[in-house]
């Protein structure tokens, strides 16, 4: 059983070498977005998971104002290995903890996962419903 801390990563590189390796990569996971929602004002987290050193995860989250109140959006992540659960469960401990800080009142995510009956049950085994809306554009 893996052994997975959290740290906030700092470095553009180490973020960008890992977000580029991965065949999930996606603008919505890179360090320009969150550069992008940082200049509008909002709060971002860019998150490292790891095994040891070894980083084996990144997610960007963002808090989103609403009318209703904060929401955490992690679009098109987090990167990580969904068949690990040690990671998984970091990823939603990490979440929680981001969004009780921030005052949010639930969290949105959507990682670049195929839609089928395997990824469905990940996040049901998680504790996650599904969203009554898309998260972006589908199409």
């Amino acid at each position: 059983m893996a052994q997975i801390t959290v740290r906030n990563i700092e470095n553009k590189k180490t973020w960008e070498d890992f977000v580029l390796a991965r065949n999930e990569a996606n603008f919505l996971q890179s360090w320009s977005w969150g550069e992008f929602h940082k200049a509008m004002g909002k709060i971002i987290n860019r998150t490292g998971f790891y095994d040891g050193d070894k980083l084996v995860g990144v997610m960007l989250s963002i808090v989103e104002p609403a009318k209703r109140g904060k929401y955490l959006t992690v679009p098109g992540g987090p990167i990580i290995d969904w068949q690990d659960k040690d990671t998984s469960d970091a990823f939603v401990n990490q979440i929680k903890r981001i969004a009780k800080g921030n005052n949010c009142v639930f969290v949105r995510v959507r990682p670049q996962l195929k839609s089928d009956e395997s990824s469905k049950k990940i996040f049901k085994d998680l504790g996650f419903i599904k969203a009554p809306m898309h998260l972006h554009a589908e199409l």
